[in-house]
């Protein structure tokens, strides 16, 4: 059964932490009869991939950045990182303020559209003129 609360992930986030449960492959792994779990993983046996991440403890598009970010790092800081990471969700108790949202866009969705835009070959943003607007527009466009 997936956690049901951001709570409830804290606790099994936490306690996969305190029994050196964690791994950054995959979201659940059996190694010599031993269970092991990442940051999403320690949610339930059930999750199977970000998309399967209850929206009651953080949203989608969070729970797909967060495995990213969790596996870009070495693994002990990672620990910590998501110790953090679900210790602020259970704060908000799983919901984010637009202002998180728009920060998000502002300072890495945006810079991340311009460089795309100017790079060569197979380019998605090549027919967006100005990728900066474009990007504000889609900021705006998502506020609830």
């Amino acid at each position: 059964m997936l956690a049901a609360s951001p709570a409830e992930a804290l606790a099994l986030f936490e306690r996969n932490k305190k029994d050196d449960r964690l791994v950054q492959d995959k979201h659940h792994k059996e190694v010599a009869g031993r269970h092991f779990s990442d940051i999403l993983g320690v949610l339930g046996d059930e999750l199977q991939s970000p998309s399967d991440c209850p929206e009651r403890i953080m949203p989608l598009w969070l729970a797909h950045t967060a495995s990213r970010l969790f596996r870009a790092q070495p693994l002990d800081r990672a620990k910590e990182w998501g110790l953090q990471f679900y210790a602020e969700l259970k704060r908000l108790d799983g919901k984010l303020p637009f202002t998180v949202i728009h920060d998000w866009h502002a300072n890495v969705v945006e810079p991340f559209a311009i460089k795309f835009s100017k790079r060569r070959g197979p380019n998605p943003w090549r027919y967006v003129e100005r990728p900066k607007a474009f990007a504000k527009s889609a900021c705006k466009s998502s506020k609830p």
